[in-house]
Protein backbone atom coordinates (compact mmCIF):
# COMPACT_ATOMS: atom_id res chain seq x y z
CA UNK A 1 0.00 0.00 0.00
CA UNK A 2 0.90 3.73 -0.47
CA UNK A 3 1.21 6.91 1.69
CA UNK A 4 1.43 10.24 1.08
CA UNK A 5 4.14 11.95 3.04
CA UNK A 6 3.32 14.58 5.37
CA UNK A 7 3.97 18.49 4.36
CA UNK A 8 3.46 21.89 5.87
CA UNK A 9 0.01 22.29 3.31
CA UNK A 10 -1.63 19.52 4.80
CA UNK A 11 -4.54 19.59 7.21
CA UNK A 12 -6.25 17.76 10.42
CA UNK A 13 -9.72 18.16 11.26
CA UNK A 14 -12.24 15.66 13.55
CA UNK A 15 -13.61 15.10 16.96
CA UNK A 16 -11.69 15.32 20.46
CA UNK A 17 -13.28 14.30 23.78
CA UNK A 18 -13.20 16.99 26.30
CA UNK A 19 -15.02 17.76 29.53
CA UNK A 20 -17.68 20.04 28.89
CA UNK A 21 -19.38 22.41 31.79
CA UNK A 22 -23.16 22.48 31.74
CA UNK A 23 -25.33 24.92 33.73
CA UNK A 24 -26.86 23.14 36.28
CA UNK A 25 -29.72 24.33 39.30
CA UNK A 26 -29.45 27.49 39.95
CA UNK A 27 -28.32 28.59 43.50
CA UNK A 28 -28.17 32.35 45.16
CA UNK A 29 -24.46 32.20 43.67
CA UNK A 30 -25.84 31.33 39.99
CA UNK A 31 -25.79 27.96 38.04
CA UNK A 32 -23.94 24.86 39.71
CA UNK A 33 -20.93 23.97 36.96
CA UNK A 34 -21.92 20.04 35.99
CA UNK A 35 -18.59 18.39 34.43
CA UNK A 36 -19.89 16.17 31.38
CA UNK A 37 -16.85 14.25 30.74
CA UNK A 38 -16.46 12.77 27.10
CA UNK A 39 -18.00 15.22 25.36
CA UNK A 40 -17.32 15.92 21.63
CA UNK A 41 -15.25 19.24 20.12
CA UNK A 42 -14.98 19.74 17.14
CA UNK A 43 -11.28 20.42 16.11
CA UNK A 44 -9.69 21.55 12.85
CA UNK A 45 -6.39 23.38 11.81
CA UNK A 46 -3.84 23.63 8.97
CA UNK A 47 -0.71 22.18 9.50
CA UNK A 48 1.91 25.14 9.51
CA UNK A 49 -0.24 26.58 12.22
CA UNK A 50 1.50 26.78 15.61
CA UNK A 51 3.92 23.84 15.88
CA UNK A 52 7.03 22.37 16.77
CA UNK A 53 8.82 24.44 13.40
CA UNK A 54 11.98 22.60 14.24
CA UNK A 55 10.54 19.54 13.19
CA UNK A 56 9.87 20.75 9.31
CA UNK A 57 12.14 19.98 6.95
CA UNK A 58 12.70 23.30 4.78
CA UNK A 59 15.39 21.70 2.78
CA UNK A 60 13.95 19.06 1.88
CA UNK A 61 9.65 19.68 0.50
CA UNK A 62 6.88 18.12 -1.58
CA UNK A 63 4.46 20.37 -3.39
CA UNK A 64 6.27 22.82 -2.45
CA UNK A 65 6.03 22.61 0.66
CA UNK A 66 8.74 21.96 3.66
CA UNK A 67 7.74 18.20 4.45
CA UNK A 68 7.89 17.19 8.14
CA UNK A 69 9.52 14.53 10.68
CA UNK A 70 7.81 12.06 13.24
CA UNK A 71 6.66 14.11 16.17
CA UNK A 72 5.70 17.29 14.69
CA UNK A 73 3.31 18.45 17.12
CA UNK A 74 0.57 21.36 16.50
CA UNK A 75 0.11 23.95 19.12
CA UNK A 76 -3.08 25.21 20.24
CA UNK A 77 -5.46 23.27 18.37
CA UNK A 78 -8.85 25.25 18.11
CA UNK A 79 -11.92 23.73 19.82
CA UNK A 80 -15.63 24.67 19.48
CA UNK A 81 -17.59 22.24 21.71
CA UNK A 82 -20.95 20.63 20.28
CA UNK A 83 -23.14 21.49 23.03
CA UNK A 84 -24.48 18.76 25.17
CA UNK A 85 -27.23 21.70 27.83
CA UNK A 86 -26.46 25.17 28.53
CA UNK A 87 -23.01 25.74 28.79
CA UNK A 88 -22.19 27.25 32.33
CA UNK A 89 -20.89 30.79 32.22
CA UNK A 90 -17.61 30.37 34.01
CA UNK A 91 -16.56 26.95 34.29
CA UNK A 92 -16.85 26.18 30.47
CA UNK A 93 -14.80 29.21 29.19
CA UNK A 94 -11.89 28.48 31.62
CA UNK A 95 -12.35 24.94 30.67
CA UNK A 96 -11.93 26.22 26.59
CA UNK A 97 -9.38 28.19 27.53
CA UNK A 98 -7.45 25.46 29.51
CA UNK A 99 -8.14 23.13 26.15
CA UNK A 100 -7.06 25.68 23.66
CA UNK A 101 -3.41 26.35 25.40
CA UNK A 102 -2.50 22.42 25.88
CA UNK A 103 -3.61 21.22 23.29
CA UNK A 104 -1.89 19.54 20.63
CA UNK A 105 -2.12 16.98 17.82
CA UNK A 106 1.13 15.32 16.63
CA UNK A 107 2.39 13.28 13.67
CA UNK A 108 3.09 9.46 14.95
CA UNK A 109 2.97 7.61 11.28
CA UNK A 110 6.53 7.24 9.85
CA UNK A 111 8.69 5.05 7.63
CA UNK A 112 11.87 3.83 9.20
CA UNK A 113 13.72 3.51 5.89
CA UNK A 114 12.98 7.46 4.96
CA UNK A 115 14.26 10.73 6.57
CA UNK A 116 14.96 14.24 6.34
CA UNK A 117 17.57 16.48 7.71
CA UNK A 118 18.45 13.48 10.18
CA UNK A 119 14.84 12.13 11.33
CA UNK A 120 11.77 10.04 10.10
CA UNK A 121 9.32 11.79 8.07
CA UNK A 122 6.20 11.35 9.40
CA UNK A 123 3.27 9.97 6.45
CA UNK A 124 -0.11 9.14 6.00
CA UNK A 125 -1.69 5.71 6.83
CA UNK A 126 -3.15 4.98 3.30
CA UNK A 127 -2.77 7.05 0.17
CA UNK A 128 -3.50 10.87 1.25
CA UNK A 129 -5.30 10.16 4.51
CA UNK A 130 -3.51 9.40 8.24
CA UNK A 131 -4.40 10.59 11.48
CA UNK A 132 -2.78 12.54 14.10
CA UNK A 133 -1.99 11.73 18.30
CA UNK A 134 -4.59 14.42 20.21
CA UNK A 135 -5.20 16.24 22.64
CA UNK A 136 -8.42 14.30 24.39
CA UNK A 137 -9.01 14.11 28.21
CA UNK A 138 -9.00 12.56 30.91
CA UNK A 139 -8.43 9.20 28.76
CA UNK A 140 -5.90 9.02 25.92
CA UNK A 141 -6.58 10.70 22.18
CA UNK A 142 -9.20 7.77 20.17
CA UNK A 143 -8.65 7.61 16.08
CA UNK A 144 -11.62 9.88 15.45
CA UNK A 145 -9.29 12.47 13.34
CA UNK A 146 -8.45 13.07 9.77
CA UNK A 147 -5.29 14.47 8.03
CA UNK A 148 -4.71 14.97 4.16
CA UNK A 149 -1.69 15.32 2.65
CA UNK A 150 -2.21 15.07 -0.95
CA UNK A 151 0.89 14.74 -2.60
CA UNK A 152 3.20 12.95 -5.41
CA UNK A 153 5.46 11.77 -3.58
CA UNK A 154 4.64 8.63 -2.32
CA UNK A 155 6.34 5.58 -0.13
CA UNK A 156 5.52 2.07 0.49
CA UNK A 157 5.10 1.39 4.68
CA UNK A 158 5.88 -2.04 5.99
CA UNK A 159 3.65 -3.80 8.40
CA UNK A 160 5.82 -3.37 10.96
CA UNK A 161 5.85 0.73 10.23
CA UNK A 162 1.82 -0.03 10.68
CA UNK A 163 2.12 -1.82 13.80
CA UNK A 164 5.40 0.86 15.21
CA UNK A 165 3.26 3.50 14.52
CA UNK A 166 -0.10 1.95 16.57
CA UNK A 167 2.41 1.17 19.50
CA UNK A 168 3.60 4.71 19.62
CA UNK A 169 0.14 5.84 19.17
CA UNK A 170 -0.74 4.88 22.43
CA UNK A 171 2.39 4.97 24.64
CA UNK A 172 2.23 8.63 23.81
CA UNK A 173 -1.90 8.41 24.92
CA UNK A 174 -0.61 6.60 28.03
CA UNK A 175 2.07 9.10 29.11
CA UNK A 176 -0.52 11.97 28.09
CA UNK A 177 -3.06 10.29 30.35
CA UNK A 178 -0.74 9.42 33.15
CA UNK A 179 0.85 13.10 33.43
CA UNK A 180 -2.55 14.73 33.34
CA UNK A 181 -3.95 13.49 35.91
CA UNK A 182 -1.36 15.19 37.65
CA UNK A 183 -3.52 18.61 35.65
CA UNK A 184 -3.68 19.94 32.56
CA UNK A 185 -0.47 22.17 32.83
CA UNK A 186 1.76 18.70 34.03
CA UNK A 187 0.44 16.99 30.81
CA UNK A 188 1.45 19.97 28.82
CA UNK A 189 4.63 19.93 30.30
CA UNK A 190 5.09 16.33 29.01
CA UNK A 191 3.79 16.81 25.94
CA UNK A 192 6.38 19.21 25.03
CA UNK A 193 9.33 17.84 27.08
CA UNK A 194 11.28 15.27 24.64
CA UNK A 195 11.15 18.17 21.93
CA UNK A 196 12.76 20.48 24.30
CA UNK A 197 15.25 18.31 25.20
CA UNK A 198 16.13 17.50 21.80
CA UNK A 199 16.10 21.08 21.14
CA UNK A 200 18.33 22.66 23.73
CA UNK A 201 20.13 19.34 24.20
CA UNK A 202 20.37 17.61 21.67
CA UNK A 203 19.01 14.39 23.66
CA UNK A 204 16.93 12.05 21.97
CA UNK A 205 14.13 10.80 24.91
CA UNK A 206 10.91 10.32 23.78
CA UNK A 207 9.41 7.27 24.73
CA UNK A 208 6.79 6.70 22.35
CA UNK A 209 9.92 6.94 19.21
CA UNK A 210 11.86 4.13 21.16
CA UNK A 211 8.71 1.79 21.77
CA UNK A 212 7.47 2.54 18.08
CA UNK A 213 11.16 1.52 16.58
CA UNK A 214 11.94 -1.20 18.91
CA UNK A 215 8.29 -2.85 17.40
CA UNK A 216 9.06 -2.10 14.27
CA UNK A 217 12.14 -3.40 13.85
CA UNK A 218 10.82 -6.91 15.73
CA UNK A 219 7.95 -6.76 13.29
CA UNK A 220 10.13 -6.42 9.99
CA UNK A 221 12.69 -8.73 11.25
CA UNK A 222 9.72 -11.34 12.06
CA UNK A 223 8.42 -10.91 8.56
CA UNK A 224 11.90 -11.25 6.69
CA UNK A 225 11.97 -14.32 9.08
CA UNK A 226 8.92 -16.29 7.21
CA UNK A 227 9.99 -15.12 3.63
CA UNK A 228 7.13 -12.78 3.09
Amino acid sequence: MSACFYHQNAAMAGIDLHTYWVAGPPTPAGPTPVPVPLSPHVVAVPFEWRATQWKATHSVTSVGSPMIQRGYDIYAVPHVPVPVGPPHPIAEPLKLLEIHFTAGSEARMSISSVTGCGEQLATCLLFLAGANVNCWDPIPSGPTNLVLSPSSVLTSPTLGDYIGALVGYYVDGAFDFAFGLLGPISGHIWRRAPDLAKLLFGIDGDPADAAQDKVRQLVNEAVEGMGL
